[in-house]
């Protein structure tokens, strides 16, 4: 009995140590995509631009906003959305690189 317990307390708060990345997954840390926000002291903004490290087509532009939230705001949603694209475009080649996945037909 206390084995069990022992067992079930372990697998609640233990860590992962085995993963390479036991820390969560935040828009501030994807893989291969780089969140830069700045203050501009001359202009009284906050400077935001989100870059994607293979791919130049997903990375946007320099842009100026008034506040720091709205910046950090706008960051996030480009960050997720071009996260998504990324997760998405490489599950597709993935995939489609797979010989057996046209001989295997639906199922019947």
């Amino acid at each position: 009995m206390i084995s069990l317990l022992r067992k079930l307390i372990r697998e609640e708060i233990g860590r992962d140590l085995k993963s390479p990345r036991p820390d969560p997954l935040t828009w501030q840390s994807y893989p291969n995509i780089h969140v830069m926000i700045t203050a501009d002291p001359a202009g009284g903004s906050y400077i935001c631009q989100v870059k994607v490290k293979d791919n130049d087509e997903l990375s946007t532009p320099m842009r100026s906003f008034k506040s720091e939230n709205d910046a950090m705001f706008w960051a996030r949603n480009k960050a997720e959305e071009i996260n998504k694209k990324v997760n998405l475009v490489s599950d597709v080649v993935k995939t489609t690189k797979d010989p057996e996945i046209f001989s295997r037909g639906n199922g019947d």
